[in-house]
């Protein structure tokens, strides 16, 4: 409802498909981002990404690239909050990677490069974070809610 109210200048249709774009485009460059993790592709040589992955991770990418026609569009910008938002984000996902990337099934699929032993709360608060502070900078791409 956010997005649709700060579009509200906007005809309805493009309020709401601009919304609905901004909030796919959230989830499946989370997923994209995700599942890279998993396979550091291009740069770990020893866990390739299976073709059906490369597909799902091309596909997830295009989709998550759709926020841009609210950019051409002239309906998105970016702001110093939306970069505070992805410096916290870029932050919070390094420490998960430099920590082994563990998962909540208590899974850690890459050697720890920092002796962090995250308990299974910890795991989930720095999961959901990260997936969090990403929606905050996409939060910020509308335009402000009070006009002047």
């Amino acid at each position: 409802m956010t997005g649709v109210f700060a579009l509200r200048a906007q005809t309805d249709f493009q309020a709401v498909s601009f919304t609905l774009v901004s909030g796919v485009s959230f989830i499946f460059l989370y997923e994209a981002i995700y599942k890279w993790s998993f396979y550091r592709a291009p740069f770990d040589q020893n866990h390739p990404m299976p073709p059906p992955e490369v597909r799902e991770f091309a596909i997830q990418a295009g989709i998550a690239a759709t926020v841009l026609t609210g950019f051409a569009e002239g309906l998105f910008t970016l702001k110093k909050w939306t970069f505070f938002w992805l410096g916290v984000f870029v932050i919070l996902w390094v420490i998960w990677q430099l920590a082994g990337f563990p998962q909540l099934t208590g899974e850690v699929f890459f050697p720890k490069l920092i002796p962090l032993d995250f308990t299974h709360d910890m795991t989930y608060v720095l999961s959901r974070g990260t997936k969090a502070v990403l929606f905050f900078a996409y939060l910020t791409f509308f335009p402000p809610l009070l006009r002047n």
